[in-house]
């Protein structure tokens, strides 16, 4: 799902949360088939609340990102990804 390595830049923070929260319906429709294709046999409820979780997530992850250090950055999007990738493993959490 989110792969920490991918060597893809940060490109939302440059952009401002400001965008971020413009964009809303796109990412959301974006992580429902990210998850439902990566982790298939959720049912339609609990697709749709781990999709919302997880895109409230981000906006606190993108939010934290943004008042600390590149270094830190790092650090913690090894973290994040560890963390979303354990809670959808799970069909049934949420």
């Amino acid at each position: 799902f989110f792969h920490a390595d991918a060597g893809i830049p940060y490109p939302l923070w440059s952009r401002g949360l400001g965008d971020v929260y413009k964009r809303q319906s796109y990412y959301r429709q974006t992580f429902r088939k990210i998850i439902k294709k990566g982790w298939p046999g959720k049912i339609d409820t609990v697709l749709d609340r781990q999709t919302d979780l997880i895109l409230l997530s981000m906006y606190g992850f993108y939010e934290y990102c943004a008042k600390v250090g590149k270094r830190e950055r790092k650090a913690i999007h090894k973290d994040f990804t560890n963390m979303i990738n354990l809670h959808l493993q799970d069909r049934l959490f949420f």
